[in-house]
């Protein structure tokens, strides 16, 4: 609401709009009349740091969680506000929040880089120069917390999400230059040869005294830095990155909790790929970090590359119960398991696969949502959805019971 009123009061927000600058300047209230009525430096470094703070907390609930589908009805305002696609996950929603708190501090920046460093109370809203009271103290002050909280945020390397069509509360990004704080790089998100299955081996003392992290895992999600994080097959054991900022550490590690920046055993030759060469695992040991050379983390298999778009057909049973499972679905940039997700291309279904540890179920299935196991499902834990020549789809009749439909295919 106060975007779009400032957006209409301060005729350098249009003008910056025209000209596809990114960000948006904010003043005390609409139609305020103190000194002109202008926007204010102090509360347009707030306005970003509200975005910044946003960022903060969803990157916090990414490290516990790992990275998680948005559901609407609780992320709703947010959704709206970033114009975020469907099928946004927590890290998009974090990268976007920080990315439009950088825009509004790069318009600010834009406003002010030429006095010296000199912060005043206000901008004027007609010309863009500084107005009012010199060097305000509280401009100061407010600038350099917003700028504070945005450097404790973790880098990101992952690519922003791109908004919809419109205009948006900083009124999208820019490909315009400056010398002040820029948006959030974008790349390509995470390297193609980095493996979804690995397993970790040591014949030396981490094997003898953490014999628990020994075996197989497979890629269980993305992190908020775009690196994969693994969970153990048949048990609650994370192999994942993780840092701490304040103590200036980084590594990989085992743990029972994606959240977890502590652990007994870890590499802190990072990479981006947990299978990476060069791994130096060490364990604690009293107060003492030793090596094991022994103990590294390899690549578990083939990284099967799975179709971006596959055809969902029944001559059967499901096309007369459910008729609207068929079609074309995409692949979305969400894992589940380990598995990519799709999407059915008239939207409301999800191809996915669903692992229900408290209901003892692994498999495919399509639903209406990324936490239920639908009206149809392949008990079969595979790599990818389709083309599967050794299993049959089965479905929930009328009556509650799981029926095979023989006729029921997913295909490239």
């Amino acid at each position: 609401m106060l975007a779009k009123a400032f957006c209409q009061e301060y005729p350098i927000n249009q003008e910056d709009i025209e000209a596809g600058k990114p960000g948006l300047l904010i003043g005390r209230y609409p139609g305020d009349s103190y000194a002109g009525g202008n926007p204010w430096q102090l509360l347009t470094a707030v306005y970003a740091e509200v975005f910044y703070l946003g960022g903060q907390a969803t990157y916090k609930e990414v490290a516990k969680r790992g990275d998680f589908s948005l559901r609407y009805s609780e992320y709703k305002e947010w959704i709206d506000l970033l114009r975020l696609e469907e099928g946004a996950t927590a890290g998009d929603l974090a990268r976007a929040q920080v990315a439009a708190g950088d825009a509004v501090m790069t318009s600010l920046w834009s406003r002010v880089q030429d006095a010296d460093g000199r912060m005043d109370e206000q901008i004027d809203k007609h010309t863009g120069a500084q107005a009012s009271a010199q060097g305000l103290t509280w401009s100061y002050a407010n600038i350099l917390h917003a700028l504070h909280v945005r450097k404790n945020l973790s880098p990101d390397p992952n690519t922003t999400p791109r908004p919809t069509d419109g205009p948006g509360p900083t009124d999208g990004p820019t490909d315009q230059t400056t010398d002040g704080p820029q948006p959030t790089a974008t790349t390509e998100e995470p390297v193609k040869s980095c493996c979804n299955a690995v397993k970790f081996v040591s014949t030396g003392a981490i094997g003898d005294k953490f014999s628990q992290f020994v075996g197989k895992y497979n890629e269980d999600s993305i992190d908020a830095t775009g690196k994969r994080v693994f969970k153990k097959i048949d048990d609650e054991i994370y192999l994942h990155y993780a840092k701490d900022v304040h103590f200036k550490f980084e590594a990989w590690l085992f743990s029972a909790e994606v959240g977890d920046t502590v652990a007994d055993v870890v590499n802190e030759n990072v990479n981006n790929c947990a299978d990476e060469p060069g791994q130096s695992w060490t364990y604690l040991e009293g107060d003492d970090w030793i090596e094991d050379t022994t103990a590294q983390v390899l690549c578990d298999g083939s990284n099967v590359e799975c179709c971006s778009t596959l055809s969902v057909k029944s001559s059967g049973a499901v096309a007369e119960q459910y008729p609207e499972y068929l079609g074309v679905y995409a692949s979305t940039k969400l894992t589940r398991g380990g598995q990519p997700v799709y999407t059915h291309v008239n939207g409301g279904l999800y191809l996915y696969f669903l692992e229900d540890v408290p209901h003892h179920y692994k498999g495919w299935t399509i639903a209406e949502s990324l936490t239920e196991l639908g009206g149809v499902s392949l008990s079969m834990e595979t790599d990818c959805p389709h083309d599967i020549e050794d299993g049959v789809w089965e479905y929930v009749d009328a009556a509650g019971n799981w029926n095979e439909d023989p006729s029921f295919t997913v295909k490239c």
